[in-house]
């Protein structure tokens, strides 16, 4: 699993207009946000690598999971003229906040922009590890003993990981145990993590197996993802490419891109279900807007070959180049055999 036992504490909400994938809009949005602008750069980045650096200050937009761009005056004529050369095309556009928060997402251009737009598909989402004040910690663990599930969580979070405490998975698997049996379906996850690597406790599949059930069964979705990864490895379970299926499609219906790319490559591949790559793209589109590498990547060969969709080579080394910066090494080759990456010595 992507993120191991640590907790998940931010939802990163996405957005998804057309082809899953979020326009650039040329008119302002017609109602001011309220949340505070923060500094931000840009760099748009065309197919052939042309790029365009902007300053300027972001917001959240009016749509949910949107964000507002505002270009510093000076460079507004810049960025219109930029657009206006490609307009029709597909930009990647990165986005990073002063305080180091990156994230980027691959649109259209379809009008000129006037220095201000609205992106979708960008989260922005603050980093997985909760800062818990220092302070906090004796509130914090009184309210674990006295029975409150989340704080039981957030402490064998912060055995988990060392915060503010001496690092142990023993004592981390004591808390998480404690908060599972309140129903606290992220622990369960956490504990089914714990027995599945062997940390903390003696390793066990089929005690991995029975606790991400657990969680499945209480709508925690990567629960749900691991529980499809039990049955199609056989991993405390007979193997099932039906069970696994029907994980992974619940998860992936709620929007969770490791079981979104499992989905897309059963669809590929036939495994399971009838072969679509119709239905391969859908998904592969759905976990690439949520900056899944692996899923940009099969969807560059997808529309390299017209596999379930237009041709679209431009496209195509677009989502090779936003996998390769995020450091897929598979994606970096293929563009190394093309003249496109340079493998830094």
């Amino acid at each position: 699993m992507k993120n191991g036992i640590i907790r998940n504490l931010v939802k990163a909400v996405m957005l998804f207009i057309g082809n899953c994938v979020a326009p650039l809009m040329a008119e302002e949005s017609p109602h001011e946000s309220c949340a505070p602008a923060e500094h931000a750069s840009v760099r748009m980045t065309d197919s052939k690598g042309a790029g365009l650096e902007l300053r300027g200050t972001v917001r959240l937009g009016d749509q949910e999971g949107a964000l507002h761009f505002a270009a510093v005056p000076e460079q507004k004529e810049s960025l219109r003229e930029w657009t206006q050369e490609r307009i029709g095309q597909r930009v990647m556009v990165g986005i990073t906040l002063e305080d180091g928060r990156t994230e980027d997402v691959i649109v259209p251009i379809i009008a000129a922009l006037p220095g201000e737009f609205q992106l979708g598909g960008v989260s922005l989402a603050s980093p997985n590890e909760q800062e818990i004040p220092l302070e906090d910690m004796p509130w914090l663990y009184n309210e674990a003993e006295k029975g409150d599930a989340e704080a039981q969580l957030l402490m064998g979070n912060c055995f988990c990981i060392g915060r503010n405490v001496p690092k142990s998975l023993e004592k981390a698997v004591t808390w998480w145990r404690k908060a599972a049996k309140q129903g606290a379906s992220e622990a369960m996850y956490n504990l089914g993590c714990a027995y599945s690597l062997g940390e903390g406790v003696p390793q066990s599949d089929d005690e991995a197996y029975q606790w991400w059930r657990r969680g499945a069964e209480a709508g925690d979705v990567r629960s749900q993802t691991a529980l499809g990864d039990c049955y199609r490895d056989g991993m405390g379970v007979s193997p099932s490419e039906a069970e696994a299926l029907k994980w992974w499609r619940k998860a992936a219906e709620q929007n969770f891109p490791e079981a979104q790319y499992n989905l897309a490559y059963c669809y590929a591949e036939g495994i399971g279900v009838e072969q679509s790559y119709e239905d391969a793209v859908l998904w592969f589109s759905r976990a690439a807007a949520q900056g899944d590498e692996m899923a940009m990547y099969s969807l560059a060969h997808f529309y390299e070959q017209g596999l379930g969709v237009e041709k679209d080579p431009e496209w195509a080394i677009l989502l090779y180049l936003n996998a390769a910066t995020r450091g897929y090494r598979p994606a970096q080759e293929v563009l190394e055999e093309r003249g496109l990456w340079k493998q830094e010595e």
